[in-house]
């Protein structure tokens, strides 16, 4: 690692996400760029902090960024949210604790907000 605060990564676990679909296609006007040919593709990952110069994470940390899926990366660490596995499994923070479940779950509690014996189909 050649700064401070930087952070050398091991992807454990990449996101495939239904709006990856969308970025497949050469579209400017997509929420996010599209994949280009020939470089790693991009997008959720859980990752095992290998070495640290940085104050925030440590080595064995696990954390979840916004990046290229390949096995090691040296990345910023200001990049990396820090994931406490004490709490939720690691595997969820890239479904069911992410931004998948998210996107799913707080839309049907705070905007559809279903009452008692109605139903919802997802």
């Amino acid at each position: 690692l050649s700064e401070d605060g930087q952070v050398l990564i091991r992807l454990l676990m990449v996101s495939v996400d239904p709006y990856m679909r969308g970025r497949m296609n050469d579209n400017k006007s997509y929420f996010t760029a599209p994949f280009q040919v020939g470089k790693p593709l991009t997008g959720g990952v859980a990752a095992e902090v290998v070495e640290s110069r940085s104050t925030d994470l440590k080595t064995g940390d696990k954390v979840w960024g916004f990046l290229p899926w390949q096995k090691y990366l040296v990345v910023a660490a200001k990049t990396l949210r820090k994931l406490d596995t004490s709490v939720v499994p690691l595997e969820k923070y890239l479904s069911s604790a992410g931004y998948s479940g998210l996107s799913s779950y707080l839309p049907i509690k705070y905007i559809a907000a279903p009452k008692a014996a109605e139903t919802v189909f997802v």
